[in-house]
């Protein structure tokens, strides 16, 4: 697993994630929104699933590890 952090012009904080094992990812993206949340600022995370099962599978680990955490899912093109 691999974690590169970038922070943009903006000052918005950019974080990539890659070679996640199936499963911990969600743990991961989980953690990392607890560091970016602010008291007066939620964090907003964007993840780009492989495929509609891995999507299925991370929104369901999502809900069990944040289950008040608001999920937006795009389907496939």
């Amino acid at each position: 697993m691999s974690i590169t952090d970038a922070t943009s012009v903006s000052d918005r904080r950019e974080i990539h994630l890659t070679r996640a094992p199936e499963g911990y990812d969600a743990l991961a993206l989980v953690q990392l929104l607890r560091d970016q949340t602010l008291p007066d600022r939620p964090a907003t995370l964007v993840h780009v699933a492989r495929d509609d099962r891995r999507l299925d599978a991370l929104e369901k680990t999502l809900s069990f590890f944040a289950p008040k955490t608001r999920i937006v899912s795009l389907p496939a093109w």
